[in-house]
């Protein structure tokens, strides 16, 4: 009986001392990085945001929204590319990219997980460079889309009596977006 009551006495102080020690946990945020809202896209020509994007330690997730509107039906190519990928395939026509996706009309959320910290661009593609090949048959089978790029970033949470719900994306930083397109 004795044993009983020590059990369940350790129980209740192990309860009570847990709940002094206040552990914060990470909050992960969504964070609006790029925005190109319904940009036409002319069959034989890339996009590319002018402005690199930096990717820090703390973001573990890139995710692109499309919400294509008009396409063709081949599709089109989206690219996640470094500085240095992006300038080789301006000097030299190679495709080398961080990673790439193909879509088409519609709604398409894209996500790369683990990139690496760096300078990176997003390259929307209606060329034949990549792996969709156009169809260049004297009609112009442009692609337009909107696009947001979203960072997965994981921060500290501090101490505060409001709750925060760190499954909605929150729009802390809209970077305005340049826009360069170019014909290949």
């Amino acid at each position: 009986m004795k044993k009983r009551y020590l059990v369940v006495l350790l129980a209740l102080l192990i309860m009570l001392v847990s709940s002094c020690v206040v552990i914060t946990p990470p909050v992960k945020n969504w964070v609006l990085t790029l925005s190109w809202d319904y940009g036409k896209l002319d069959e034989h020509y890339y996009w590319t945001n002018t402005y690199s994007f930096y990717i820090s330690s703390d973001v573990s997730a890139v995710k692109i929204v499309l919400d294509c509107t008009v396409s063709p039906w081949y599709g089109y190519e989206v690219w996640l590319m470094s500085e240095s990928q992006l300038s080789s395939f301006k000097n030299s026509g190679k495709v080398n990219v961080t990673a790439r996706w193909i879509a088409n009309s519609g709604y398409w959320v894209l996500q790369e997980n683990l990139v690496a910290p760096g300078y990176y661009h997003i390259v929307i593609d209606n060329t034949d460079y990549g792996w969709v090949k156009t169809n260049f048959d004297g009609w112009n089978d442009y692609v337009r889309t909107n696009m947001k790029l979203w960072l997965y970033k994981t921060v500290q949470a501090s101490v505060s009596n409001e709750e925060e719900d760190p499954s909605e994306p929150s729009m802390l930083t809209a970077v305005p977006l340049l826009e360069e397109q170019t014909k290949r």
